[in-house]
């Protein structure tokens, strides 16, 4: 028997996400939206007996749990923090931010054993956060341009000085910076310039460090 989903969001893309699982046989548990009617529709089109907004806890009978998986346009597992993290941002009207998409990505990926994406994803989720405080630092403090801002992320060096502008030194100098570099930022590389082919040990190293450096990141956003 195949894992129950639940969707998240009840846009276009949910509507198309739901019909291409449900045709390869996959089982739409529940669906969760901001709006209890968009929610009501998408699961009315497709059958789906189960629908909540972040004020419904309880619907159609059956309590959502983090034992259902979770679809952001793919499978993956959601802990229970995640799972409230989730609700919390429906209900104040948050996007989910970019980076947790990726760094969720990255989980899923491993857990499949598709280790050369666990590392491209997490180590996108990386460079994202990273480029989006250079980005304020660069803006606010130095009053570039979107293009000046550019030009200057494009250059790998330049990315790294700007980096250590941005956040005092503080973050090029530690053993999180030190162990990214050499666990997940390498391994990203040489995938794509390589065609490495990553075993677990070194999928799930890069995977840990890259969430160690995330940790230090998110006190800069």
């Amino acid at each position: 028997m195949k894992t129950k989903i639940a969707i998240i969001g009840a846009g276009r893309i949910a509507y198309s996400l739901t019909s291409a699982l449900l045709k390869e046989g996959y089982i739409v548990d529940t669906i969760i939206s901001r709006k209890i009617n968009s929610a009501k529709a998408l699961a009315g089109k497709f059958g789906v007996k189960k629908y909540f907004d972040d004020k419904n806890k309880e619907l159609a009978g059956s309590c959502f749990s983090s034992k259902v998986e979770i679809g952001f346009g793919r499978s993956v597992l959601l802990t229970q923090e995640e799972l409230e993290e989730v609700k919390n941002r429906l209900g104040n009207n948050e996007k989910i931010p970019f980076e947790i998409e990726l760094v969720r990505n990255a989980k899923d990926h491993l857990k499949f054993e598709n280790y050369r994406m666990t590392s491209i994803e997490i180590q996108n989720a990386v460079e994202y956060l990273m480029s989006k405080i250079m980005t304020k630092y660069l803006t606010d403090e130095e009053n570039k341009t979107d293009d000046e801002i550019d030009e200057k992320l494009k250059d790998f060096k330049e990315f790294r000085k700007i980096l250590r502008k941005a956040t005092f030194d503080a973050i090029t100098s530690s053993k999180e910076f030190q162990k990214w570099d050499e666990k997940c930022a390498k391994l990203r590389h040489s995938v794509l310039h390589r065609g490495k082919q990553p075993d677990q040990n070194e999928a799930k190293e890069a995977l840990d460090t890259g969430l160690s450096f995330l940790k230090i990141l998110e006190k800069y956003k």
